[in-house]
């Protein structure tokens, strides 16, 4: 009988490298069938299946395997082709698995090994894993410790009172790693540690400490991150700023309207975007301002307040900023009037289809060529629904040989609208 099973298993270890997809599937159920130790190193093979459902059948069947899977698997966690899905195994079988994996880091350092180990010890969980993740949250690659704090995150409340300890125990380069695993959490507990910590010595730790506090804000943070608005570090003012984003405190709306004069630029959009979340609209000017930032964040979350928060708040400041001196803001503004979609803007929109920097031109047209109809009509009528004279016509011809075919096209359309009218 273990020879025919021995027989049996090795018919389907060869269907499971030369077999289609069907046939793979089916070698997969008899080896779950089967069972056992012999059907570990043929199923360890297929977490590597490009098939996704092939490799979740792998994975089912080696849990239920259990334990005589571990070793195995914990031997491919250094193969990039199957490490996550060998990872995943060992994370549903659970606590069994936590010895072995402990003891296989004393003879592994490589970066990715443990980032996996790390992953795997969150999605077991419980108090068991928490030592050996410590370790890894004070490591001195910073991928190792991201992954450390991720698997704090999945593990959960647990992992909260371990974690408070590491904001009181001193270790700046652990406070940071802690501190974002807590504000994911979400746990009230750690707000005062975290309130304390915005008086550290260590610019680092406030760092970490007002931007863990902006993730789940709390009434008792907004006096001592108002305070942080005036820190020596620009990098902690500015996350401190952040961190006020959204709150409606007046206490806090003052202080933030104040920071729009600060010297260094982060703290200054920063503020702008946190009065803008707020929906104090003594913002839009400023968020205008940083649709010209060169950086990319910055300028998204300023459109996303502008679009999102105020609306047609912002059409008139945006139409003014077609005429801004800088390139971006005025190619972005037409970007932004064209999301919000408020027909006061169809006009000075046509008039930056003349602008002297091709980006503002082809901003312009995006926003009109599905709107040629109605913009040729408002541009063409005045007040009184006269028809205008020709000069309209005539500039819209110029655009006929600009270098841009959205601008050209948009163009064309303009014409054939104002001439139907004229004709109509």
């Amino acid at each position: 009988m273990q020879t025919d099973v021995n027989e049996l298993i090795e018919s389907l270890t060869e269907l499971l490298e030369d077999g289609g997809r069907d046939v793979r599937m089916d070698a997969v159920r008899r080896l779950d069938e089967i069972g056992g130790v012999k059907a570990v190193p043929p199923l360890i093979k297929m977490l590597g299946d490009p098939d996704e459902n092939m490799r979740q059948r792998a994975v089912e069947a080696l849990v239920r395997i259990g334990e005589p899977t571990i070793e195995p698997l914990i031997g491919v966690l250094g193969d990039v082709g199957v490490r996550q899905v060998a990872a995943r195994a060992l994370g549903e079988i659970g606590e069994p698995a936590i010895e072995p994996l402990i003891e296989a880091l004393d003879g592994d350092d490589r970066e990715e090994y443990v980032k996996t180990v790390a992953c795997t010890f969150g999605w077991i969980g419980g108090e068991r894993v928490i030592e050996p993740l410590m370790k890894m949250l004070g490591d001195t690659n910073w991928e190792v410790q991201n992954a450390a704090a991720e698997a704090f995150v999945d593990i959960g409340e647990p992992a909260v009172e371990p974690l408070i300890n590491v904001l009181e125990n001193g270790d700046a380069y652990m406070f940071q790693g802690a501190a974002w695993a807590l504000e994911i959490i979400g746990d009230e507990r750690a707000t005062l540690p975290l309130i304390k910590a915005l008086d550290d010595e260590d610019e680092c730790v406030r760092y970490a400490a007002a931007s863990a506090l902006g993730g789940t804000i709390d009434e008792r943070a907004i006096n001592p991150l108002i305070k942080a608005l005036e820190d020596e570090d620009e990098d902690v003012r500015q996350v401190a700023a952040r961190a006020l984003g959204g709150t409606i405190d007046k206490r806090a709306i003052e202080h933030l309207i104040k920071a729009l004069g600060d010297e260094c630029d982060a703290v200054h959009w920063n503020a702008a975007c946190a009065l803008g979340w707020s929906g104090d609209e003594r913002a839009i000017e400023h968020l205008i301002k940083a649709l010209g930032v060169g950086e990319g964040g910055m300028c998204r979350e300023a459109a996303t307040i502008l679009c999102e928060i105020f609306g047609k708040p912002a059409v008139e400041p945006l139409i003014d900023a077609l005429k801004d001196k800088n390139m971006v803001v005025r190619a972005n503004a037409a970007y932004m009037l064209g999301e919000i979609g408020d027909e006061r803007a169809v006009e000075p929109l046509v008039e930056a289809l003349g602008d002297g920097h091709e980006c503002v031109r082809h901003a312009a047209a995006q926003v009109l060529d599905d709107e040629t109809e109605c913009a040729g009509a408002l541009i063409c009528c005045n007040s009184s629904g006269e028809i205008e004279d020709a000069s309209t016509a005539a500039l819209v011809r110029q655009l006929f040989s600009d270098s841009d075919e959205a601008v050209r096209g948009v163009a064309a359309g303009l014409l054939e609208t104002i001439e139907q009218r004229s004709k109509d």
